[in-house]
């Protein structure tokens, strides 16, 4: 019910005209900042749902201020250093997160609202995060992959929505802290690929202590220097799954699963490396 609070949302076809519009002023200007009347005609694509109070807006403003300070602060010339970029995400995601932990979960679970987050406050940081590079400069005439500004539909595309995904790792951190702090984050810095591809995807958001020991594992794999820890991060993403299909990961005790994840590092560097740990 939103008969009490409103928030601001993009439908699918306001996002499409937005995204467009979007596309036109870069490669027009070749820049991602927009003129205040651009800005006025992208907020004309803006509705609400509800009837009450805006109770989203200000705390949207408050965190992408906070983010934008970061981005054009300590990470201003780091847009071609993927592991920088890395860590800046998932710094980025803490603010995000403790700006709209409080919304109404009406708000939070909103595809429309996120659509609203990543093309009219985050579109810079977006095309940031994901930048073409010549000649080591950023070139802002091709954005990357629509799923990244919540514009592909779908369970699982949509969780690659930029601003969405930020939240979502977030969100399962402070959980797993009792709602404290945001150390599960803070201990794997640069895992940003790790938690999209095999924790949000595989949607163990509500299973704080497999993801512990899932990005505990990656961590070990490059803490043993071990060769070729993507393909071996694969194989325990796999590895997981494929017990997932027959036996409830939920239902297991939580000192059961970081066995699971030891495991399956030993496999897969036997069967990727030759090797034994």
């Amino acid at each position: 019910m939103t008969d009490n609070f409103g928030y601001p949302v993009l439908g699918q076809i306001d996002a499409e005209q937005v995204w467009s519009a979007r596309l036109t002023f870069m490669d027009e200007s070749g820049s991602l900042s927009l003129s205040e009347a651009q800005k006025a005609k992208m907020s004309t694509f803006v509705t609400y749902r509800g009837d009450g109070v805006n109770v989203a807006e200000g705390a949207v403003l408050n965190a992408t201020e906070k983010i934008s300070s970061l981005l054009n602060g300590e990470f201003l010339n780091d847009f071609a250093d993927k592991p920088r970029m890395l860590v800046f995400e998932q710094q980025a995601s803490i603010l995000l997160h403790s700006a709209l932990r409080s919304l109404p979960k009406e708000v939070l679970v909103d595809d429309d609202f996120w659509c609203y987050i990543s093309l009219i406050h985050m579109f810079e940081f977006v095309m940031r995060r994901y930048p073409k590079v010549k000649d080591g400069q950023p070139v802002y005439q091709k954005a990357p992959g629509r799923n990244n500004f919540g514009l592909v539909k779908g369970s699982r595309e949509f969780l690659r929505c930029f601003p969405y995904r930020m939240f979502l790792a977030a969100d399962i951190a402070w959980r797993h802290s009792q709602e404290t702090d945001y150390g599960l984050i803070n201990r794997f810095p640069g895992h940003g690929d790790q938690w999209q591809s095999h924790v949000l995807a595989q949607k163990y958001s509500a299973l704080e202590t497999l993801t512990e020991a899932v990005l505990s594992g990656f961590s070990e794999v490059r803490d043993l220097g071990l060769p070729k820890p993507t393909a071996i991060d694969r194989h325990i993403a796999s590895n997981l799954k494929s017990i997932r299909s027959f036996q409830v990961l939920e239902a297991l005790p939580p000192s059961v699963l970081p066995d699971l994840v030891r495991r399956s590092i030993g496999e897969a560097n036997a069967r990727i490396n030759k090797s034994s740990i």
